[in-house]
């Protein structure tokens, strides 16, 4: 009877040995609040840096665009919104655009990039640029250079402006990282040089407007190897020089924005009633036009010229937006 008393006190010694509850010494416990204090601290800094970049962007007129980050994922909506969106989010693009003082529209040009290159280069995130009538010179973008290996996504917007020239696009040459590269302005003509461009073996997108485009335009074009997206908006040109584009290998759409198409014929001569007919197959140049949806072929000459763009570029799908 003793024994198995005994045999029972040493099985519940046992057990309650299995079942103890691990036990942290006092270095354990420096150790783990350390290198969770250390965590904390390191995290809040980023989060203050973040928060002094992004006002110093908005001193200068810009705007910043945010993603979740993995902190937004696991905390509640209550107590991320008393954190703040730097503490949950990342900046991921930045805007720059004109001032507004009295009323009046502001350029910042290259003084206001200059001053938005140093927080932007502490925003760890930011992969996308947009310049918005900055009234940029071509010179002007040099000042972006520290930005160069940090940006993937960069789109100049001059429209309303005409002093970009398109002409010292060597200045983005470095750009390695370029992934998409929009141009727009007003003041883009034979002087436009894309050429520089051919370099940026990461560049898939590419978008050009308001130009005039000559055939040295698309032969520069066709050096892109890695462009699958051309957008042309508003852009003047002749058609027959989409016949470059055949080179691109990896090129999988066309876009066509605002602009209208017209037949051109090798000659014209006159039937027996005094009516003009034009003589051998018709090619089309493009010009851009506000009321462009207006002018869209009409049938016969719409089949013909969906005829013309599919055997001019049979591996590629052509897209026409128009505005109204």
């Amino acid at each position: 009877m003793q024994e198995l008393e005994a045999d029972k006190v040493e099985t519940l010694s046992e057990t309650r040995k299995r079942r103890r509850w691990p036990q942290f010494g006092l270095r354990s416990l420096l150790i783990g609040g350390s290198f969770f204090g250390v965590t904390f601290g390191v995290f809040m800094q980023r989060v203050r840096t973040q928060q002094r970049a992004v006002a110093e962007i908005r001193n200068l007129s810009g705007q910043v665009a945010y993603e979740a980050n993995w902190l937004s994922h696991l905390l509640p909506e209550s107590i991320e919104k008393q954190l703040g969106v730097d503490a949950c989010a990342n900046v991921v693009s930045v805007t720059l655009s004109y001032r507004t003082m009295e009323g009046e529209m502001v350029a910042q040009a290259q003084d206001g990039l200059e001053e938005a290159v140093g927080p932007i280069l502490r925003l760890p995130h930011v992969t996308g640029l947009s310049l918005h009538t900055l009234d940029l010179r071509d010179d002007d973008l040099a000042a972006l250079a520290p930005l160069r290996n940090k940006i993937q996504y960069l789109s100049v917007n001059e429209l309303f402006h005409s002093k970009l020239k398109g002409n010292r696009l060597d200045i983005l040459a470095s750009w390695k990282q370029l992934r998409s590269l929009t141009i727009l302005s007003s003041g883009l003509d034979d002087s436009l040089n894309l050429e520089p461009l051919a370099s940026l073996s990461n560049l898939t997108y590419l978008r050009i407007g308001i130009a005039t485009l000559n055939e040295k335009a698309f032969t520069d074009i066709a050096r892109m190897d890695s462009l699958q997206t051309l957008d042309l908006f508003e852009c003047q040109f002749n058609g027959e020089h989409l016949r470059h584009l055949q080179k691109l290998s990896n090129l999988e759409t066309l876009s066509l924005h605002n602009v209208h198409p017209e037949p051109e014929y090798e000659s014209y001569s006159m039937d027996e009633s005094g009516n003009l007919q034009p003589n051998g197959k018709a090619t089309f140049r493009f010009d851009r036009s506000q009321d462009a949806w207006q002018r869209l072929p009409q049938w016969p000459l719409k089949e013909r010229y969906h005829q013309w763009l599919k055997e001019t570029l049979p591996n590629v799908q052509v897209t026409q937006m128009f505005n109204s």
